[in-house]
């Protein structure tokens, strides 16, 4: 037999054994008869595809439509669209733990709050992190989140003289990166000064989404792109050593000021941690990886989400008229206590953060040993099960026109539509 026929031989080979094991998998597995398409009983490609595609939430919920309230998107991975089922997978005992993928897609040297499956770990982080993340930290900082508001309205209002219009995600992204920034690493990037990123923030949204889809889907790339020049790929590694290297940098100095001043230090989400005396601590990778999770999570979400805001009201006169009326009542130096009684105000945060979620997409989570009883299906102990804000929050039982962005549905919520938000994720870890 020559090489050739040696090499067909093999892969002939090997394609009947991935058959076979995929065959003999979804006849054992009791997720292969619930509802979802042929192809998702041997593989979640499908899933996997869209998710790159970041089309997911759209995916998962034309399956609902067609499929029903129950799905299956792959082998062992089942999501719901039931308001019961997402109550007791995301329930504040922690029993339905993260799946394993948060890991996967952050893939930093130390896990952190957000991406740990490790229950106990979890806690740890909570109880040393927690402290700079209450509201009471949170309000001391307000000086300084209001002079970044004030700046990024300054910014839009000559950009609009200049071009005639503003960008205004641009804005938003850039006063999103600054406020988290500064409240993380007790610096300013100085992106709304100088109306562009800065090298660190560049480097951490270039390399973070292509190495998270290739995690997922070809992780042998990245290894090889470490080596071996393969464009972006070798590119988003470099920008990925550079955003390490630069976070270690400024949380040092941030450190170190604190360190200074320990009498009137300057407040972020880790000056309560570099001042602790207590001997239970964060290692120092543990402190780098939350403080790019605090970054990462509070930029874009926050960004996108005003983005959809302003859209929404500029698409709609009277909810624009009703808004800015609302407004024009508040006193010319304003707080958040003059803002919590603003119940239009709120209607539209809350339909906004409705129709359009800052996380869309299915919160995974690892069904416990023994398995469990969800929605009326028996579903096997370590399978992966999700419910998805875009469909929970379009439900046409809970709300009618779901599609409509009415922020006067919120005049008078039913419970059952306060249930169903999940715009923050649910239980003890959110998302």
């Amino acid at each position: 037999m020559g090489a050739i026929g040696l090499i067909t031989s093999l892969f002939g080979s090997l394609s009947v054994a991935i058959f076979l094991h995929l065959w003999v998998r979804s006849r054992h597995d009791p997720i292969s008869s619930l509802p979802g398409t042929w192809l998702s009983r041997w593989t979640n490609i499908e899933s996997l595809v869209e998710f790159v595609r970041g089309k997911q939430p759209q995916y998962v919920h034309s399956l609902f439509e067609k499929y029903g309230p129950v799905v299956r998107v792959g082998p062992g991975e089942v999501c719901f669209n039931d308001v019961s089922a997402y109550r007791q997978i995301y329930n504040t005992k922690e029993t339905f733990v993260k799946s394993p993928l948060y890991e996967t897609i952050t893939d930093s040297p130390a896990p952190s709050i957000f991406s740990t499956a490790d229950v106990d770990l979890h806690r740890r982080h909570r109880r040393l992190l927690g402290p700079g993340l209450s509201e009471t930290s949170v309000t001391q900082m307000g000086a300084s989140v209001h002079s970044k508001v004030a700046l990024t309205v300054q910014r839009m209002r000559e950009e609009m003289q200049e071009r005639g219009f503003a960008d205004i995600y641009k804005w938003w992204t850039f006063m999103t990166s600054e406020i988290t920034g500064e409240l993380t690493f007790g610096q300013s990037f100085r992106i709304l000064e100088e109306g562009k990123k800065d090298a660190f923030t560049s480097d951490l949204g270039n390399g973070g989404a292509v190495l998270a889809a290739l995690r997922l889907t070809l992780p042998f790339i990245i290894m090889v792109a470490e080596h071996i020049p393969l464009g972006i790929v070798t590119e988003a590694c470099k920008a990925r050593k550079q955003t390490f290297r630069r976070a270690d940098e400024m949380l040092t100095r941030h450190r170190h000021a604190v360190m200074a001043d320990a009498e009137n230090p300057q407040q972020s989400f880790f000056t309560g941690l570099f001042l602790a005396e207590s001997e239970e601590r964060l290692t120092w990778q543990e402190v780098r990886s939350n403080a790019l999770t605090f970054l990462v999570a509070g930029t874009d979400t926050t960004a996108n989400t005003l983005t959809y805001l302003v859209w929404a009201i500029c698409q709609r006169p009277p909810v624009k008229a009703m808004l800015l009326e609302e407004l024009d009542r508040l006193p010319e130096k304003f707080d958040d206590t003059h803002l919590k009684p603003l119940t239009f105000l709120n209607q539209v945060i809350e339909e906004t953060l409705r129709v359009y979620p800052a996380v869309a997409t299915g919160l995974l989570r690892v069904v416990p040993p023994g398995g469990e009883i969800i929605a009326g299906h028996h579903i096997p102990g370590g399978s992966t099960v999700s419910c998805q804000s875009y469909s929970l929050q379009r439900n046409p039982q809970i709300f009618p026109r779901p599609d409509e962005f009415d922020p006067s549905r919120w005049k008078n919520p039913t419970i059952e539509m306060k249930q169903a938000m999940m715009v923050w994720g649910g239980g003890a870890r959110g998302w």
